[in-house]
């Protein structure tokens, strides 16, 4: 099971998110303010992360992205912003899967199947080379 962590002040992306993705296929989990990001990211280990809208909050943004690189390596990240402008940059420059803009639907459902069957094709090698070494 992919598990997916979406950090967004919108509950309709989470909404969406769910009705789109297979249930046996994807677990989506929101990160909850109540509890550190960086706990939660290890806590929940997710290979996809979707943080939406960073236009509004780019410092809270870098600071996400560079936790989930330190406690996940290899997540794919997806970076969300309704006002997209050069100011997004930097956040970008930490090395996202993906920059999406508004208005998300079938193109962000695209984007988490590449990452999920990119995901998917490491494991299976990990496994194949684990089987050699026997």
């Amino acid at each position: 099971m992919i598990r997916i962590l979406v950090d967004s002040p919108d509950p309709n992306t989470v909404v969406f998110l769910r009705k789109r993705l297979s249930d046996a296929r994807f677990k989506i989990v929101t990160a909850n303010e109540s509890q550190r990001f960086s706990e939660f990211a290890h806590r929940e280990q997710p290979q996809i992360a979707i943080i939406d809208r960073i236009h509004e909050r780019q410092e809270i943004a870098r600071q996400q992205i560079a936790a989930l690189q330190e406690i996940c390596p290899g997540v794919r990240i997806i970076a969300i912003s309704e006002e997209p402008s050069s100011a997004d940059a930097p956040v970008i420059e930490q090395g996202v899967f993906y920059y999406l803009t508004l208005p998300i639907g079938d193109e962000l459902i695209r984007v988490i199947e590449a990452g999920a069957a990119g995901l998917t094709q490491q494991t299976n090698e990990s496994l194949w080379r684990a089987g050699d070494e026997l």
